[in-house]
């Protein structure tokens, strides 16, 4: 019997985690990775995330029974079309992208029906910043967004994987997953990159940046490393942010107006905040029904899926 192939094409920070993970959950994986950056793909092989590297795409993932496009969004669509028709009939592909409604549109497009595709997204794990590690995902939240034509099969599949990898997952759809990403993901970079704009551009900048500030270089750092693709991603969920920032306007202008505000104003609007941040402190406190170990959840996968 050949053994079961994942092929993880992206071998940043969240691909080469997904290879360590994995890797540690189950030693009868064969895991082949894929990076346009030779660089890239030669330290996921070094640090023990693949067994092996494939520089040409198709090739790589023509023996896969899951593909995983750990890819910034705007890379997704040519890739979908580049593997399309080499892959095994039945061959789940999934991603981890931030945003799933135009991921899943490129998916029917491009993927040939003896494939199936299921959106996926490690939010809980996205932005830790650090070094790709094995327990990158543990105890992180992984939403998993198929369409209403995905066979149960592929669902489940999907979710053994996002469990393997220690993340508990999360179904939603994929609409109702872009508007929250808007709030979660694209306007905090939008706000980073607008205060960034702000400050740059007064007389000062020379000596705001010699002061430095820890708190400043916080909020830089939410830009993460590739601001192009961040841009790019709330460009395509341009609905959905645009109406966070309209919001965001509002709210600058009461906060504006808090600081003429008296004791009382200011105190009532601190209880109002310090709530909120006291139930996002306590997220994940929920119970939970329980979930398979890795172990389990590893062997239904591989045995569910070893027909071409």
């Amino acid at each position: 019997m050949p053994q079961f192939q994942i092929t993880i094409v992206g071998l940043g920070t969240t691909g080469t985690s997904l290879g360590l993970a994995l890797r540690q959950a189950a030693k009868d994986l064969t895991i082949v990775g894929h990076d346009k950056d030779a660089a890239a793909a030669a330290a996921a092989h070094k640090a023990g995330a693949v067994q092996r590297t494939e520089w040409n795409l198709p090739n790589a993932c023509r023996d896969a029974s899951i593909v995983i496009l750990a890819l910034p969004l705007p890379a997704i669509r040519d890739t979908l079309a580049a593997i399309a028709a080499d892959l095994l009939e039945g061959c789940l592909v999934t991603d981890t992208a931030p945003l799933k409604v135009p991921v899943l549109a490129w998916a029917k497009e491009l993927l040939p029906s003896h494939a199936v595709f299921v959106g996926g997204n490690p939010v809980g794990a996205r932005g830790q910043g650090g070094e790709a590690r094995a327990g990158y995902f543990r105890g992180t939240t992984y939403c998993l967004c198929p369409d209403a034509a995905t066979q149960p099969q592929a669902i489940e599949r999907a979710a053994d994987l996002a469990m393997a990898v220690g993340a508990t997952p999360h179904y939603i759809d994929a609409a109702e997953h872009d508007g929250m990403m808007a709030a979660l993901e694209q306007l905090p970079f939008i706000l980073a990159a607008a205060v960034l704009d702000v400050t740059s551009s007064a007389g000062a900048w020379r000596d705001l940046a010699g002061l430095g500030g820890a708190r400043f270089g916080q909020l830089l750092a939410v830009m993460g490393e590739a601001p192009s693709d961040e841009l790019a991603t709330a460009a395509a969920n341009a609905e959905n942010v645009g109406r966070w920032i309209e919001r965001m306007k509002a709210a600058l202008d009461e906060m504006g107006a808090l600081l003429a505000a008296g004791p009382a104003g200011r105190e009532a609007a601190l209880k109002r905040l310090g709530d909120a941040r006291a139930a996002w402190n306590r997220r994940g406190e929920e119970p939970h029904a329980p979930l398979p170990d890795s172990g389990l959840s590893l062997k239904h996968m591989l045995l569910g899926g070893r027909k071409r």
